[in-house]
């Protein structure tokens, strides 16, 4: 705001202070997935995580004061970045994720697509991670991975049930048809 007077009013400024702040941004090891997050849909209907998104990232922060960071995650189905809220991530995300000052660490999170994409299949999606070691200046940095993400569920087809000539004796055929955007189970 510009400070003006018409004579009978001096403004005047008593004290300016400047504060330099050194602190080197935290890191994703880009030797890791080449960009340090790798993502990927676990397809096994055996997993726990079956239908979630798992997202491994590995970072350290070489000046760490507090050996943590916190983690945040977006995604982009084409519309813009939205954020991914902790009720649909499990794993190691949000405050606190611990880091060192030498070697990187590799964390694990893993995103309920369904819950907040029902329906969505795109070969395009993008997931953001972004790390905050919550110091004055240079504090975050962030990944963008791109992944297919499946949350729409199959299309059913026809179900044909064929018991053959009644009264006979032989096998019964049972086809069932439907269609899926990827070859996933």
């Amino acid at each position: 705001t510009a400070m003006t007077s018409n004579g009978a009013y001096t403004p005047t400024v008593s004290e300016v202070v400047v504060t330099y702040v050194v602190n080197a941004t935290p890191e994703f090891d880009t030797s890791f997935a080449s960009s340090g997050v790798a993502v990927i849909q676990v397809a096994t209907t055996s997993d726990s995580n079956w239908g979630k998104v798992k997202i491994d990232y590995r970072i350290r922060d070489t000046d760490s004061t507090s050996n943590a960071v916190t983690s945040t995650f977006s995604y982009n189905t084409g519309a813009g970045f939205t954020s991914i809220g902790s009720g649909a991530l499990s794993g190691t995300f949000g405050a606190g994720v611990s880091v060192s000052t030498s070697s990187y660490s590799t964390h694990t999170a893993y995103w309920d697509a369904a819950s907040t994409t029902a329906g969505t299949y795109s070969t395009t999606t993008q997931i953001r991670v972004t790390i905050d070691d919550a110091e004055g200046a240079n504090n975050t940095t962030s990944t963008d991975v791109t992944f297919t993400l499946d949350t729409k569920n199959p299309t059913t087809g026809t179900l044909t049930f064929d018991a053959g000539v009644a009264g006979s004796s032989g096998s019964a055929a049972l086809t069932i048809n439907s269609a899926d955007d990827s070859s996933r189970e």
